[in-house]
């Protein structure tokens, strides 16, 4: 399950601050009930937030995330 961040409104190469739109995508991801990855065509994007990646439980304890980064240039 791929969930692409320019359907939550990231763009590439705007020069207009993606991150509320990437944290969307993230934070849906981890809602989802299955295992999703969350795909950023390539380009470059603008964050000006930091990102939070944390499924937390209703104890206060947090599930397990994992965030792999990949592709063909620097990250």
């Amino acid at each position: 399950s791929y969930i692409d961040i320019t359907k939550f409104g990231a763009m590439p190469d705007d020069d207009i601050d993606d991150s509320e739109a990437i944290q969307k995508a993230i934070d849906f991801a981890i809602k989802s009930d299955k295992s999703s990855n969350v795909y950023c065509p390539p380009g470059v994007y603008i964050l000006n937030n930091g990102l939070v990646i944390a499924n937390k439980k209703d104890n206060g304890e947090y599930f397990f995330v994992t965030l792999t980064i990949g592709g063909k240039t620097a990250t």
